[in-house]
């Protein structure tokens, strides 16, 4: 029988029930960035003086990090701009990772250096690191980031992750110029070990709530999907919905939502198959009807056995640790016995007493020879502590 159960980290709860006051902690530690995308609603020059003024100091992002370590957060996302501008990323880095927190790393990689990869191997971030994607060619990608040489950066700092074997997932922004890109890109993500899902996309793009260039939120509402091509990707990829506001990832699916949007694509003939057509109408729908009660009877069944085998398997790890714990103490009473049960046990505890007024004068000679005979130690045994002679020859109590 084994007492030891290894866990992925999605299945280990540490709270037991109890949910911390603060699950995640996203910090945007700079608008500037070294792209300048022509979709972003955020980004500014990565030489701004004035934007690199107003951001937050070093010990005012650590001071907002361990206030959230307090609250029994245990995740903190960098972000921008391109957290990697920051002089000090790799001090708040380590200063995260060092109060137990896992670190979520948004990057485009191009900044990525030697030394940093090297911190990331040595000091993991726990989570994966995601770095966005505008193009697999030189062409695409730099006419994306509105910067020449930048597909070239890309590519190396991505190289340094695999280099270093740290564990990273891409993400691309679905551009209408990228869209010949787009089956190379996915059969590369296909290639990274911890791409275990389609990647994700972002397509409807915002606008810059600054409202400080109306010249570029023309343009970036040229850029966005069409909405018949959102519903086409969610479709075909998956749903990321509200994802953001339920997961805090930008690529989780969110069922409910997603099964919403699905039935509006249908009701509007977005989405055209065997059930509902363009003007099929919700009448198709009906012989369908006794068989997703029945779905859906299965699913609440199957969550139910779920609930009930975990409490099932709680219960057993409790009376395991319970079994484990009266065999620790019956040795431990056993041992005791048989340590005041020995026969001379009475005859050297009087010779103790008899020795007592030499005893601090031979405490005092044993200090300064720690391996001579008759110097005392403690022993524990199982949790009861034991004032002991070390006996050699014939010498001892």
């Amino acid at each position: 029988m084994t007492y030891i159960k290894k866990l992925k980290p999605h299945e280990f709860n540490i709270w037991h029930g109890k949910k911390p006051l603060l699950g995640q902690l996203d910090i945007e530690l700079t608008e500037r960035c070294n792209n300048n995308c022509i979709h972003c609603c955020i980004n500014l020059p990565e030489d701004d003086a004035n934007a690199r003024n107003r951001e937050m100091s070093t010990d005012f992002v650590k001071d907002v990090i361990k206030q959230a370590a307090d609250l029994g957060c245990l995740n903190v996302r960098f972000t921008g701009g391109e957290p990697l501008l920051r002089q000090d990323l790799a001090e708040l880095y380590e200063f995260t990772r060092r109060l137990g927190m896992q670190v979520i790393l948004f990057t485009n990689a191009r900044l990525i250096t030697p030394e940093l990869a090297a911190l990331l191997a040595k000091i993991p971030p726990g989570r994966v690191v995601e770095v966005t994607v505008y193009g697999m060619s030189p062409e695409s990608y730099d006419r994306a980031v509105g910067r020449k040489g930048a597909f070239a950066e890309f590519r190396r700092g991505v190289a340094l992750l695999e280099q270093h074997q740290i564990p990273f997932i891409v993400k691309a922004a679905l551009l209408p110029f990228l869209k010949d890109d787009l089956a190379e890109f996915e059969t590369w993500a296909q290639t990274i070990p911890r791409m275990d899902k389609s990647p994700g996309y972002s397509m409807n793009f915002d606008l810059r709530s600054r409202r400080d260039d109306p010249a570029k939120n023309a343009r970036i509402a040229k850029l966005r999907a069409t909405p018949e091509e959102t519903v086409g990707m969610m479709s075909r990829n998956q749903c990321p919905a509200k994802s953001w506001m339920e997961h805090g990832t930008l690529d989780t699916p969110v069922e409910y939502l997603c099964s919403v949007a699905h039935a509006q694509a249908r009701h509007l003939g977005l989405i055209t198959d065997n059930v509902v057509g363009a003007g099929g109408g919700w009448e198709a729908l009906l012989p369908l009807l006794p068989a997703s009660v029945a779905m859906a009877l299965v699913l609440i069944g199957s969550e139910v056995f779920q609930s009930i085998g975990k409490c099932v398997r709680t219960a057993q790890a409790e009376q395991v640790q319970d079994h484990v714990h009266e065999l620790i103490h019956e040795q431990a009473m056993q041992l005791d016995l048989s340590f005041y049960d020995d026969p001379g046990y009475y005859d050297k505890l009087h010779r103790v007493r008899t020795d007592a007024l030499s005893r601090p004068a031979a405490l005092i000679e044993n200090a300064g020879y720690p391996h001579k005979p008759g110097h005392f130690y403690f022993q524990v045994l199982t949790g009861a502590t034991h004032l002991r002679r070390l006996e050699r020859g014939n010498s001892g109590i």
